[in-house]
């Protein structure tokens, strides 16, 4: 069906009016055609386009490897190669799980070390990066909230 409004095509797709628009600019939507007062006129294709690449986004894919995509369901492209292009996102995804992991596992180990080392008053925990400890940052509120020493140890008491 053609003769669909922007705001109707939105909101088919569940997005807002200026993401329409940016599909537009970026050229993941064709500029349809315009009515005799000006007013853009969407077909039911618009929708399924905004559909799918939304639908890319929540599995990880960009705007420009949704457009790959895109370009990949009009040409007959073999399924090995959407595959090759899957693995390669699922690959992607296995390392940002595994960098994450590593952040999360350095923050709990800083934790527990704080709860076994840390006396009353622990404000800033920080690893120094060029010693093979942990260094603790005191920030002393009373004295200047600004300005911090380091302390050998973990949070020793304010001097």
């Amino acid at each position: 069906m053609i003769g669909l409004t922007i705001g109707a095509v939105a909101k088919a797709a569940g997005v807002n009016i200026d993401t329409v628009r940016y599909y537009e600019r970026i050229q993941l939507l064709d500029e349809p055609p315009r009515s005799a007062t000006g007013y853009r006129q969407y077909s039911d294709d618009a929708v399924r386009r905004i559909t799918f690449i939304k639908q890319a986004q929540r599995l990880g894919f960009t705007l420009a490897e949704a457009a790959e995509l895109l370009a990949l369901h009009v040409s007959v492209v073999p399924c090995d190669e959407v595959e090759r292009r899957i693995s390669a996102k699922v690959a992607q995804i296995d390392e940002k799980i595994a960098a994450l992991t590593a952040v999360k596992n350095a923050l709990l180990e800083t934790v527990a070390r704080c709860e076994s080392d840390c006396e009353t008053g622990c404000t800033v925990l920080l690893r120094d990066v060029e010693t093979d400890g942990a260094a603790c940052l005191r920030i002393d509120p009373v004295r200047n909230p600004h300005a911090a020493d380091e302390q050998d140890g973990c949070c020793a008491p304010a001097r």
